[in-house]
C-alpha cells in the first residue's frame, strides 16, 4: 500500500481520505490499522480541577515542596473524579500526610484535606506565575 500510496495521483487520493475521515486517516492508516494522534499545544492545556479563588491569599509555604511532591498533589486534583470515594480520601490523606511537615501552617487554621490540596496546588501556581 505504501508504494500506492506514494504514487501522484493516488497521493492526491490519501490527501482527499484524510481531508473527509472523522479520524483523519490517509488509505495507508486504513491499510495498517493506525491511530492518528492529534497534539495540543500547551497554551490548550488546563488543570481539570478549578480551586477557591480565596485559596492563594494563605500562604502554606507550597514553594518548599518538591517538584515530586508537587507533581503527586497535581496528579491527583486532575484524576481525584476518577476513583472511588473512600480511595480518594485515603489518597488525599496519605498526599497531606507526606507534605504537612513542609508547610506552614497551624492545625487550627487547616483545611479540610482536598482543600488543602487544592490551596496549595492554587498558591504554588499563582507563585509560579501561572496559571
Amino acid at each position: 500500500m505504501r508504494i500506492v500510496d506514494q504514487l501522484p495521483f493516488f497521493y492526491g487520493i490519501g490527501i482527499a481520505s484524510a481531508a473527509l475521515s472523522k479520524q483523519n486517516k490517509r488509505l495507508g492508516d486504513f491499510v495498517a490499522g493506525t491511530i492518528v494522534v492529534h497534539e495540543r499545544t500547551l497554551q490548550d492545556i488546563k488543570p481539570f480541577w478549578e480551586a477557591a479563588k480565596t485559596a492563594a491569599t494563605v500562604k502554606y509555604g507550597s514553594e518548599r515542596l518538591s517538584p515530586e511532591d508537587f507533581a503527586l498533589v497535581e496528579s491527583f486534583l486532575n484524576r481525584r473524579e476518577a476513583l472511588a470515594p473512600d480511595v480518594r480520601f485515603h489518597m488525599a490523606e496519605q498526599i497531606a500526610t507526606r507534605i504537612k511537615p513542609h508547610l506552614s501552617i497551624s492545625p487550627a487554621e487547616m483545611p479540610s484535606t482536598e482543600k488543602l490540596l487544592e490551596a496549595i496546588a492554587s498558591e504554588r501556581r499563582a507563585n509560579a506565575g501561572y496559571i
